[in-house]
């Protein structure tokens, strides 16, 4: 039987599904974490360990769960939190947690800043929104 794997990454919990292609529900799973705040406006992700562990441990479960051959996957999907900033080294490897968009406020001097110097309209006009810890 060949089914569909779809994971949705969080900021509190991954969620997955293993469907059939008709899109009956084969297995169904869940796995939370923490959301870091090492200091106060900051928010961040182990990129390793929340992301990447927590994809693998949730599409092993479903697989497990549904009891299906790994190969009668036809598709994955995979949505996830919005932007974030992960800075990575010259293999892929984070060089540090990831820095959570829209949570994370650690910028705001330095939004502020830019307001000042560029004008809040003329950031408008050119990017189509306003600056802030929002902004993607």
């Amino acid at each position: 039987m060949r089914c569909l794997l779809g994971i949705d990454i969080g900021t509190y919990e991954a969620k997955g599904v293993l469907t059939d292609l008709q899109g009956r529900i084969l297995a169904q799973a869940k796995r939370g974490y923490e959301l870091a705040l090492p200091k106060p406006g900051w928010a961040e992700h182990d990129a390793d360990e929340v992301w990447w562990a927590g994809f693998v441990q949730l599409a092993r479960q479903l697989i497990r769960d549904a009891g299906v051959d790994p190969t009668a996957i036809a598709g994955v999907a995979c949505s996830a939190i919005s932007p974030c900033v992960l800075p990575l080294d010259e293999s892929g490897r984070p060089l540090r947690p990831a820095i959570l968009y829209g949570i994370d406020t650690r910028a705001i001097e330095e939004i502020a800043e830019l307001n000042t110097q560029l004008g809040a309209q003329s950031i408008i006009d050119t990017g189509g929104t306003e600056l802030s810890a929002q902004s993607a």
